[in-house]
């Protein structure tokens, strides 16, 4: 199939033009079996990076929490020509403090100066000398309101002037927020330069509760929606096996397992396609959503992400699916999140 065929949309207001599917760098960054989606090498993630431009993906995401990610992109990018290099769009993120592979200079990662640092950081990681889009990373409300208050608790400011001003000048394109949480979602999207949502694991196959409560208001403000999670992080692409690597290994949950095979069997009876497929454009149908982003790990991954995309769905295959499903989705409780508390969470 052709790489040109890549859908691509405009991003809200960023201004970005992005394909459907996004390059998200937590699947590059692992070095041990039990470290976010698993181990794994340079070469491996840098093939996935080139695998990912070859087949005509646009944009990266990519975070300092995701451990060797940055660098391993900076690998990849640094093997392109400069006209290769100037049509790939990147996404990094501050707030985080996870040295070494964050740096943010000393400084409380939510105040001018730590947020500066970080930027800068994520760039010469990267290589790059520019980040189209900087996102917030998973603040709490206390930490999301400290980056927001200019001149208030972080020394020199807040990181949001940080951002604005490096936006001025050229150094970040567009500004977000990526988080779980809808209360910081919502706040975020107060702010006038508000441009761009990353949501996790909040619209897919299974789970329903981004539409109505986080899309719409995102539309209403202008800002566009990175749509991440549309595997529900692998339950939709390899039931059998999907919480079998890195910290996913304490995720499983046996209701959830059972209702990705049901899926799974549906999707292959009736239409004869493997789930994954299903699962990527299901989370890009939504009109509100720019990108879906993906933390593929291999090149492998890359191009079954690619090909599900493109793959050919029938239009009345999802108005069958959702009537197969209804009951399974009403029931879909908010708590069966990715981050629930065995121990507290009622199944």
């Amino acid at each position: 199939m052709s790489l040109a065929s890549l859908p691509r949309r405009l991003l809200g207001r960023t201004g970005l033009e992005v394909t459907t599917v996004t390059l998200g760098g937590v699947g590059l960054g692992g070095v041990d079996a039990g470290q976010l989606y698993g181990a794994n090498t340079d070469k491996e993630a840098v093939e996935a990076v080139h695998t990912a431009l070859e087949r005509g993906i646009n944009f990266i995401d990519t975070s300092p929490l995701y451990a060797e990610s940055e660098r391993r992109i900076g690998l990849a990018l640094g093997e392109l020509s400069g006209g290769e290099r100037a049509r790939v769009l990147l996404s990094s993120k501050v707030g985080d403090e996870c040295p070494p592979y964050s740096d943010n200079g000393g400084h409380c990662a939510f105040s001018y100066d730590g947020v500066r640092f970080s930027v800068e950081h994520s760039l010469r990681l990267t290589g790059a000398d520019r980040l189209d889009l900087c996102l917030l990373h998973d603040p709490t409300m206390p930490e999301l309101l400290r980056f927001l208050d200019e001149g208030g608790a972080c020394e020199r400011g807040a990181g949001m002037g940080a951002l604005r001003d490096l936006a001025a000048q050229g150094v970040v394109g567009a500004i977000g927020i990526g988080c779980v949480d809808r209360p910081q979602q919502l706040r975020f999207l107060e702010e006038p330069d508000a441009a761009a949502v990353l949501a996790v694991n909040d619209w897919n196959l299974a789970r329903r509760y981004g539409g109505e409560e986080l899309f719409e208001p995102c539309a209403a403000a202008g800002a566009g929606v990175i749509n991440a999670g549309c595997f529900y992080m692998g339950l939709l692409a390899a039931p059998q096996t999907s919480f079998e690597e890195g910290f996913k290994a304490s995720l499983d949950v046996p209701q959830l397992r059972a209702l990705a095979l049901r899926m799974e069997a549906w999707w292959e009876a009736e239409h004869g396609l493997p789930l994954r497929v299903p699962a990527v454009q299901f989370a890009a149908r939504h009109t509100a959503v720019g990108t879906v982003a993906i933390g593929c790990r291999t090149a492998q991954e890359v191009n079954e992400c690619c090909d599900a995309v493109l793959a050919p769905i029938p239009e009345r295959a999802w108005d069958d699916f959702e009537a197969a499903f209804a009951d399974d989705l009403r029931g879909f409780k908010r708590e069966w999140h990715w981050y629930y508390d065995k121990e507290t969470t009622e199944l």
